[in-house]
């Protein structure tokens, strides 16, 4: 298994939405940029959290599993990068995924500018990091290097 990483939410207006919604903003980022993303039933969890498959393209290798999460208490333990917040999306292994990662990241960060991506790195990256990593000139391995200070 390879290094998971969470998007944590620190948006008002992103805890006020449900689980449907939540699944309505990830479907709608991935799509836009061409993946295809699939919710088996048997894996939703009621009204506060269901598991979807995101792939490169429909049938491709390249792809990961992501938990998504609504109505989520705020864990202590990120204290350390803000105050207040909760998770949204876990991805269970980024390894091969990168670049889907990151584009993911770029969109979600237009939408939501002050929450956070946090990998068990206890790294933490935000739209500002993302958005210089994405001016650099290598981005390849941007999630095994330390993010930019900015």
């Amino acid at each position: 298994m390879g290094l998971s990483g969470i998007f944590l939410r620190k948006s008002e207006e992103l805890r006020k939405t449900d689980i449907t919604g939540v699944k309505s903003l990830f479907t709608g980022i991935c799509e836009k940029l061409g993946y295809k993303v699939t919710f088996p039933e048997r894996f939703y969890y009621g009204k506060t959290s269901c598991v979807c498959s995101v792939q490169e393209t429909a049938g491709s290798d390249t792809g990961f599993v992501m938990w998504l999460y609504s109505d989520t208490d705020a864990v202590p333990e990120y204290d350390k990068i803000a105050p207040d917040l909760s998770s949204v999306a876990i991805i269970e292994s980024i390894s091969g995924c990168e670049e889907m990662i990151f584009n993911i990241l770029r969109e979600y960060f237009e939408l939501f500018p002050e929450d956070y991506f946090y990998d068990e790195l206890q790294w933490h990256y935000t739209k500002r990091s993302i958005d210089r990593i994405a001016q650099g000139t290598d981005r390849v391995d941007w999630l095994y290097q330390h993010p930019p200070v900015v």
